[in-house]
């Protein structure tokens, strides 16, 4: 709209502070989108006093989303010094308003305990039941996160076929670690499940096109032994290099390997 238009400088020339006029304008009408997006450009200019004014304001009308916002100046020490406390008040404030990505976070915090940063007790049932309330909000981050313990079967009781469903739905829908998951399972396979190379590249590739780093190892596997894709050695050694770039010491003994074996 006019006001992104005028704070990104999208066809006009930048203007952030026409843009907030234009966006104060919209909030004085009682829009919570506006206050909103009011927080997230104060936030974004490091005005994070005003920031969470606009925070408050949508969330009092309406905005969910706008209170895990908020959370996130003191989960992530903005502004003032990092309060766990009164981020995780939010974050609650902002789950029990029914907000996906708030539901998330807070059931990874049930889970994973201190090891989350956010002030809640470790409590894997509670977090089970705040991520199963995520995906029916929509959470593509907790269909795939929830279908990775289905799939591992170490948090909740294995089920493979529950597993890849909510995977793949989390994958069509762009989630590049479901992708990466999916590319994973199809490639080594399961009990129950053959290995389906096939499947393994699309999923593999796709992953790696939507900048996921972790797939990169098992995509240069299948190019050098031509697994579901053309064999390709040069282009196996290249992710490798990448992999070892983005500091995965597996690819570095992978690569020493082969050299070792094939004098690359």
């Amino acid at each position: 709209d006019l006001a992104a238009s005028y704070f990104f400088g999208l066809g006009v020339d930048q203007d952030q502070n026409k843009a907030i006029k234009i966006l104060e304008e919209q909030a004085s009408q009682n829009s919570a989108e506006a206050m909103n997006v009011l927080g997230s450009c104060c936030y974004s200019m490091k005005n994070y006093e005003k920031a969470e004014y606009w925070f408050e304001q949508a969330f009092e009308n309406g905005c969910a989303a706008a209170a895990l916002k908020q959370a996130n100046i003191y989960l992530l020490a903005h502004g003032e010094k990092k309060d766990i406390e009164k981020g995780t008040g939010l974050l609650k404030k902002a789950a029990d308003a029914g907000d996906p990505d708030a539901l998330f976070y807070l059931a990874m915090g049930y889970i994973y305990g201190e090891k989350s940063e956010i002030a809640v007790e470790k409590d894997i049932m509670q977090g089970i039941d705040c991520l199963k309330k995520a995906i029916w909000s929509g959470s593509y981050k907790a269909y795939q996160i929830y279908g990775e313990f289905l799939t591992e079967g170490d948090i909740v009781e294995k089920d493979l076929k529950m597993g890849m469903a909510l995977l793949t739905a989390a994958a069509v829908h762009g989630n590049d670690e479901a992708q990466a998951d999916l590319g994973d399972l199809y490639f080594r396979g399961e009990e129950g499940m053959e290995p389906d190379y096939e499947k393994a590249f699309y999923w593999a590739n796709m992953a790696y096109q939507n900048g996921n780093e972790e797939i990169k190892i098992c995509l240069s596997a299948m190019y050098y032994d031509g697994l579901g894709v053309e064999k390709d050695c040069e282009k196996a050694i290249t992710l490798l290099h990448e992999a070892v770039a983005d500091g995965f010491a597996e690819a570095e003994r992978i690569l020493h390997e082969l050299e070792q074996s094939d004098g690359i």
